[in-house]
């Protein structure tokens, strides 16, 4: 619900504060909406790209406990500092999308194969949205100039807002997802030793 807020309200604001800029240089109405869904729908297919591209690259030699996927301990405490655990409620799931529902039976998540692919896909949300914040500014192509800092703008602070939350929080579990499939793997290691 708060994603469907933000969104609606960025994308009133940006739409309606290009209605005197048109005006003003003889655009079309029509087009301030053509230039908003062009702009908006290339970021949601870049999203989509970037998720194949990402689910990909990372499958390849995926090792949840390499370097390149540590969160430092600063950027653990600051998540703490600024409470991100409690902002789960409005950051919506799309596991289901690539068939992960992490709300499962307990007797499911007792092994490090489960934590193993939630580490996967808690790394790949995160490179997908993250990547999505960095290639944002390519979408001015799809706008006039007029519209740089009316719809230009509300589009880059729409997708940094609804970007940078799941970004902090996937980097926030992450810590803990790898504590809990490093103790179960040890665990399961230890127990194929004894046999």
């Amino acid at each position: 619900m708060f994603y469907a807020i933000i969104y609606l309200v960025f994308s009133a604001i940006s739409i309606f504060t290009s209605f005197p800029i048109a005006a003003q240089h003889n655009i079309p109405y029509l087009d301030i909406l053509t230039d908003y869904l062009a702009y908006t729908t290339f970021s949601g297919c870049l999203c989509a790209l970037i998720m194949l591209v990402a689910r990909y690259a990372t499958k390849i030699k995926f090792n949840p406990n390499s370097k390149i996927f540590r969160v430092p301990k600063y950027e653990q405490r600051f998540y703490e500092k600024i409470k991100i655990d409690k902002w789960k409620k409005i950051v919506p799931d799309f596991g289901k999308m690539v068939g992960f529902k992490k709300k499962i039976d307990p007797k499911e998540c007792k092994n490090s194969a489960f934590y193993e692919r939630f580490l996967y896909e808690n790394i790949n949300a995160s490179i997908l949205h993250f990547v999505d914040i960095l290639l944002t500014p390519i979408f001015f192509v799809f706008l006039r100039p007029e519209f740089y800092v009316t719809i230009g703008l509300c589009g880059l602070l729409v997708i940094f807002i609804l970007n940078i939350i799941p970004v902090m929080l996937q980097r926030f579990l992450r810590p803990r997802l790898l504590k809990i499939y490093n103790k179960l793997k040890e665990k399961e290691l230890a127990s194929e030793n004894q046999n």
